[in-house]
């Protein structure tokens, strides 16, 4: 496919979702719109087996500012070392293709766990890290484990708990874990299936994700605080999306930063150690906005 063409559709794609004042994450959650100011932590229902209605969220999101500072945006020497180990976890830590194995969970009920899970951060204001970090935890858990659907929104909430803790600004009481699941489960259960998730990583739960990567990457563009948090914004809005999952995070990270240049219309700066090319990014985000 020509690179030419590819940036004009997306470019094209982008037009008409401006119009619109929304915006199309993926052909998988054709029904997620964004919209304004919701701030509370509504009951899961997973019932359904498509997003019937849409599933709205905060464009104002209070996740804080995360560890990132723009302060210090500056060629730091350390950077291509850090990326360097980086790419060595994020190997490690691939995810592959995992629902066929699920008999009880389909593409839409995770993007209602993963919404789930972005309200409640957003609710009790933790940094952005914690939140890509419990649901990595959570497709990695689900790529080896086959789940009851009962046993879902626990393993949602186990991994909320696991990201709290290892952020270390901040950890769920046992009592709000009680009020975000309204009640679902007995402490004993959350704790045993705490300690079983942890015995299963064998407590190696130190790895890149996505907003990792967009950090070093945004500091490689030299971008302000308006455009990282247009790119971690659409960072946010792809963790809904199932098709994204055995993505690398680095190229999602990537394209984040890519579709916020494009839609301020600014030019596209490579960074050094993104090592990989403009149409590869292009690739991933015309098959996921203009389909």
């Amino acid at each position: 496919m020509d690179i030419e063409y590819m940036e004009e559709e997306l470019d094209n794609s982008i037009s008409e979702n401006e119009e619109n004042n929304s915006f199309n994450v993926g052909s998988s959650i054709d029904d997620v719109i964004i919209s304004k100011n919701k701030r509370s932590i509504s009951r899961i229902s997973l019932d359904q087996t498509s997003l019937e209605e849409s599933i709205e969220m905060n464009t104002t999101s209070s996740l804080s500012y995360d560890s990132f500072n723009l302060d210090t945006n500056v060629a730091d020497p350390y950077d291509q070392d850090a990326i360097n180990y980086y790419r060595l976890r994020e190997e490690k830590f691939m995810i592959s293709d995992y629902w066929p194995n699920q008999k009880h969970m389909t593409p839409s009920m995770r993007s209602i766990l993963v919404h789930w899970m972005f309200e409640t951060f957003d609710a009790y204001s933790f940094p952005s890290e914690a939140f890509f970090h419990s649901v990595k935890l959570f497709d990695l858990y689900l790529e080896k484990n086959c789940v009851e659907k009962n046993q879902l929104q626990l393993i949602s909430i186990v991994t909320l708990l696991i990201a709290s803790k290892f952020d270390n600004r901040h950890e769920f009481l046992m009592k709000e874990i009680s009020y975000i699941s309204h009640n679902a489960y007995e402490m004993e259960e959350v704790t045993m299936k705490e300690r079983e998730i942890l015995n299963y990583f064998n407590f190696d739960i130190s790895f890149p994700t996505a907003i990792h990567f967009l950090h070093h990457f945004a500091k490689g563009t030299f971008c302000d605080k308006s455009m990282y948090l247009l790119s971690r914004y659409i960072l946010e809005l792809s963790m809904l999306s199932y098709e994204l999952v055995n993505v690398k995070d680095s190229i999602r990270a990537a394209a984040s930063l890519l579709l916020a240049l494009k839609m301020k219309q600014l030019e596209w700066v490579k960074v050094a150690f993104m090592n990989f090319s403009k149409k590869i990014i292009l690739l991933l985000l015309f098959s996921q906005n203009c389909t």
